[in-house]
């Protein structure tokens, strides 16, 4: 499980992972909902869709991958991960989503 955020942010898993010369591609499987705008309300209706990205476009930052010009970012750090699923556990989905916005800190 890795934390995926576009237009929302959700838990997700990644499935169908490959990687070649051009890029990386997968297929994501939303689990549970973190942050969802009412702008893409209907994004939420989704349960599964692609992401892809070319090698000269990914990013890592600090504890988390980032393909800008595509708009999407994954934290796949356990301890990223972990803490920030306690926070939605036990305090929300609003604690949870503020404690991501300073994940580098976690």
């Amino acid at each position: 499980m890795v934390i995926y955020r576009a237009r929302m942010v959700a838990f997700v898993v990644l499935f169908d992972v490959e990687c070649d010369e051009r890029g990386f591609r997968a297929n994501v499987w939303r689990l549970n909902i973190i942050h969802l705008p009412e702008y893409a309300k209907r994004l939420a209706e989704h349960k599964i869709w692609q992401v892809a990205c070319t090698w000269n476009s990914i990013r890592l930052l600090d504890d988390r991958i980032n393909c800008s010009p595509a708009g999407w970012t994954v934290w796949p750090e356990d301890r990223v991960v972990n803490y920030i699923e306690k926070k939605y556990v036990n305090e929300g989905a609003d604690s949870a989503y503020l404690s991501l916005q300073n994940s580098v800190t976690i």
